[in-house]
């Protein structure tokens, strides 16, 4: 252990301070049994001169042991955990947990890795594989009330648009990072009325105000890579009308560059992606049907200019 360089107290705290930004234990490579022996005579060595308190060093022991396979940040949020801001959207998450962490202990895992996830500006395939195992083990139910109280909750936000703000936050940052972590996760579940609403909170992200600008540029180009990454028509046909509804010049190239690798892979022109985005206001084979408590009325689309209302 002589020939080892002992860690400074200063330094194994900045270790759990900083450890988010080292990357994964196993970038290490061959340098990795050389930072684990470093790490644990410093340990040894303050542990013996009683300098560091206990709950570093067990800290550290469990960063090292625990979660050796894991990536420092996760194991990082794992030991310290996440603490959620007191905005509205910090409310119900946090209000969301107490009321299930008892019964469906995964929750503490799964908001730490939804939170990792929320870090990344475009997560790649690899980044979802555990999380949606995870997320597979909960009941559907469950999973589906989380999404959409997260979602109505930031949804439900009132913004005043012709008000003059000083500053303005749809959500706290940190907060903002695990919203961005649910986003991504939306197309895992495959729940069309998730994705409207990630269409309209998209909107609303890329709508301005007066003296600040766009309500959060962050989280309405999440709303975009979600509805990316769900490689679904519906989405495509979503992302489309938001090509004309919003005003931002980077979202809407993004969008334009995505619908045509969509309309590359659908083995469509891109004319008829636009097609997909008019709204069909569901209508069946030119059909839709309202039920009355005492009668029906059918409304028929017999040809481009030519509509009968039928009443029973």
């Amino acid at each position: 252990s002589s020939k080892i360089k002992i860690f400074s107290q200063a330094e194994i705290l900045d270790l759990l301070q900083y450890s988010i930004k080292l990357g994964s234990f196993n970038d290490y490579n061959n340098n990795f049994n050389k930072y684990l022996k470093r790490l644990a005579t410093s340990i040894l060595e303050f542990q013996k001169k009683e300098a560091l308190p206990k709950e570093i060093i067990e800290s550290i022991k469990t960063l090292i042991l625990e979660y050796k396979n894991e990536t420092i940040s996760s194991a990082f949020y794992k030991i310290i955990g996440i603490t959620f801001n007191n905005d509205d959207f910090g409310k119900m998450i946090e209000a969301f947990q107490k009321e299930y962490n008892n019964k469906e202990m995964l929750f503490k895992d799964i908001f730490i890795d939804i939170y990792i996830l929320g870090k990344n500006s475009k997560p790649e395939k690899k980044d979802f594989i555990v999380i949606e195992k995870k997320l597979k083990a909960l009941p559907k139910e469950l999973t589906m009330e989380l999404f959409n109280k997260a979602l109505n909750t930031i949804l439900e936000i009132k913004i005043e648009a012709t008000k003059q703000y000083s500053t303005f936050y749809l959500v706290d940052e940190t907060n903002e990072t695990f919203l961005r972590g649910l986003l991504y996760l939306v197309p895992s579940l495959k729940e069309q009325v998730l994705y409207q609403k990630i269409y309209q909170l998209c909107q609303k992200c890329f709508s301005k105000l007066s003296g600040i600008g766009f309500v959060s540029e962050k989280l309405g180009n999440a709303c975009i890579n979600s509805l990316n990454l769900a490689k679904d028509i519906y989405c495509v046909s979503l992302l489309s009308r938001l090509k004309y509804s919003i005003k931002h010049t980077k979202a809407n190239k993004n969008i334009s560059e995505i619908l045509k690798k969509e309309a590359k892979r659908l083995n469509i022109r891109e004319e008829e992606i636009e097609d997909m985005s008019v709204q069909d206001f569901g209508l069946k084979n030119g059909k839709l049907t309202f039920d009355f408590p005492n009668n029906q009325a059918v409304i028929k689309v017999l040809a481009f200019n030519k509509v009968e209302l039928l009443w029973f």
